[in-house]
C-alpha cells in the first residue's frame, strides 16, 4: 500500500513512478483516512514526460486513472502486471492541444481492468493512444469512447474485450490480435477500424454514413446491425471477410430505387449472409413495379434465413422478389401477372364444365 498522507488527489509532472513484484492482494493508492484517491499525472509540452510503470508481475488497485490529466503523459503495464480501476482516460480535453499521452500494455499476462468508463483522448483535441500488445489484454466493462484524433492498437496476440464502444477516431486490429464487443458499438462519421486480426460483435451496431473500413482481417456481427442511423447510408468495407451470424438481424432501409435512396453494404472482399433482413420504409415508400436494389456487392456466400418487410405498405398489385438476393445482393418488386384474354376464356370455360359435371352427378 502507498498512504500519501493527508492527499485527496495525487498528481506529479515528470520521471517515473514504477511499481514493483507485489506479494498477495493487489497493492492500492490511499490518502486521506486510508481511502483510496485517484492517479492523476501529465505535463505540458515544454516539460519531461511523467511515466506510470507497473513492472512485471505487479498489482496496482486505484479507483481512477488519468494519463495526461493537465499535459502529456505515459502509462506502462507489463509482462503479468495488473492494473484495475473503476474509471480512466488516456488525454484529456483539459491539455494543450496536440499534446499526446499513451498508455501501453505489453507481455503475456500483462492487464488493464477498468471496471467502467475508458476515455481515449477528449473533445478539445488532445491526442490518446492506447498500444495492447504481445499477450497483453485490455477490459472494459463500461463504455468505452475513442475519440477523434485518437486511436486504440491490438497488436500480435494482444486482445480487448468491451462491452459498449464508441469510435469517432480509429481503432486498429492488427494480425494475430482480437476484440470482442458484447453489447453496442457505434462507428461514427469519420472514424476508422483497421480489422487485419479478428472482431467479433455479439451485441447492437450502428455504422454511420463515413466510417471506414480496411484490413484483410475477419468481422463477425452475431447481433443487430444497422446500416445508417435515422439516414440513408453507403458502409464501404474493406477486402476481408464479413460474416452475419446466425443469429444476426441486419436492419436496412429503403426509400427508392435510384442510388442514394437505399442503404447499401459494399465489400471489397467476402460477405457471408445469415440470421434476418429487416427492410423498412424510408419517408413512407411504396414502391413501383421493377424497382430493384442492390443491397450487396462483394463475394457472397450463404444465406438469410428469413427476410422481413412486414413494415411496408406497398402499391396495389406488388410483390417482393428475393430470388437474386443471397446470389447478386439484389431485391426487387414485380406486379402480379395479368391472365392473358385467352387464359381467361379457358378459365370460364373450365367452371362451365365443372358446373355441368356437377348436374350429371348422380344423387347418392
Amino acid at each position: 500500500m502507498l498512504n500519501v498522507g493527508q492527499s485527496s488527489n495525487f498528481l506529479f509532472s515528470d520521471g517515473t513512478l514504477a511499481f514493483g513484484t507485489g506479494l498477495g492482494a493487489p497493492q492500492e493508492f490511499n490518502g486521506v483516512g486510508d481511502q483510496p484517491i485517484p492517479l492523476r499525472f501529465g505535463a505540458g509540452p515544454e516539460a519531461g514526460l511523467p511515466t506510470v510503470r507497473l513492472e512485471a508481475n505487479a498489482k496496482l488497485k486505484v479507483p481512477e486513472v488519468q494519463v495526461g490529466s493537465f499535459g502529456r503523459g505515459r502509462l506502462e503495464v507489463l509482462q503479468g502486471a495488473v492494473l484495475t480501476t473503476e474509471r480512466a482516460g488516456v488525454g484529456n480535453s483539459a491539455a494543450p492541444l496536440g499534446v499526446r499521452s499513451e498508455a501501453l500494455l505489453d507481455g503475456s499476462g500483462a492487464k488493464w481492468q477498468v471496471a467502467q468508463r475508458l476515455e481515449v483522448g477528449g473533445v478539445g483535441g488532445d491526442t490518446g493512444v492506447i498500444t495492447v500488445r504481445n499477450g497483453a489484454r485490455l477490459e472494459t466493462g463500461g463504455e468505452a469512447q475513442v475519440h477523434r484524433g485518437s486511436s486504440l492498437r491490438v497488436e500480435g496476440r494482444g486482445a480487448w474485450a468491451a462491452v459498449d464502444l464508441v469510435n469517432e477516431g480509429r481503432i486498429g486490429i492488427a494480425s494475430g490480435g482480437s476484440a470482442t464487443v458484447q453489447r453496442a458499438l457505434q462507428l461514427r462519421p469519420g472514424s476508422q477500424l483497421d480489422v487485419e486480426g479478428q472482431l467479433h460483435i455479439s451485441g447492437w451496431a450502428v455504422l454511420h454514413e463515413g466510417a471506414q473500413f480496411s484490413g484483410a482481417g475477419s468481422k463477425v456481427f452475431d447481433g443487430g446491425l444497422e446500416v445508417g442511423d435515422q439516414a440513408l447510408s453507403t458502409v464501404r468495407d474493406s477486402e476481408g471477410l464479413t460474416v452475419f451470424g446466425y443469429g444476426s438481424t441486419l436492419l436496412m432501409d429503403i426509400g427508392g430505387a435510384t442510388p442514394g435512396s437505399f442503404d447499401r453494404y459494399v465489400s471489397r472482399g467476402s460477405l457471408t449472409l445469415g440470421g434476418t433482413l429487416v427492410l423498412m420504409p424510408w419517408q413512407g415508400y411504396t414502391g413501383q413495379a421493377g424497382d430493384a436494389f442492390d443491397l450487396f456487392d462483394g463475394a457472397l456466400s450463404g444465406s438469410f434465413d428469413r427476410v422481413y418487410t412486414d413494415n411496408f405498405s406497398l402499391a396495389p398489385g406488388l410483390s417482393w422478389d428475393f430470388s437474386r438476393l443471397n446470389t447478386e445482393g439484389v431485391v426487387s418488386l414485380s406486379a402480379a401477372p395479368i391472365p392473358e384474354p385467352g387464359t381467361w376464356a379457358l378459365w370460364l370455360a373450365g367452371l362451365a364444365s365443372c358446373g355441368r359435371m356437377a348436374r350429371r352427378r348422380p344423387p347418392r
